[in-house]
């Protein structure tokens, strides 16, 4: 039993198929009037900061669910804001639905508003969400 090979003849070259830098998809994603991403200072939030960015994550959920952060980064914007990046882990009462993700929320010091950017749990958006937080100096 053999092989045969018919050549390459007919054969077109494929393209370079690498992956983009992860700062143009952000770029084109954000042109436009979207949000941009600079690199920001490190900060430390206050306590009630912090109980406000795990409040404000807790709440992408039903009450019933168990949720727990981690990883939390955070950094001050040039206009002052504090932009906080981490995991998220988050489980049904009985355990059956499970979701796990990376956040990032914003908090604005002077009007007390915090706000949940991004929140994200499947693929393609857990990578554009990474990569919003490394835009921003943070993870």
């Amino acid at each position: 039993m053999g092989c045969t090979f018919f050549g390459t003849a007919g054969i077109t070259k494929l393209q370079d198929i690498s992956m983009p830098k992860m700062s143009d998809v952000v770029e084109v994603m954000t042109r436009d009037g979207g949000e941009t991403f600079e690199k920001t200072t490190p900060a430390r939030l206050s306590s009630t900061e912090d109980r406000s960015v795990r409040q404000a994550v807790r709440a992408l959920f039903p009450a019933s669910w168990e949720v727990g952060l981690r990883g939390l980064d955070t950094g001050r914007t040039k206009d002052g804001k504090l932009v906080t990046c981490g995991l998220y882990n988050a489980a049904s009462a009985n355990g059956r639905k499970k979701r796990s993700g990376i956040f990032r929320v914003v908090t604005d010091p002077v009007s007390a508003r915090t706000e949940v950017r991004e929140a994200a749990d499947s693929g393609s958006d857990k990578l554009v969400a990474f990569s919003n937080c490394q835009a921003l100096g943070l993870f």
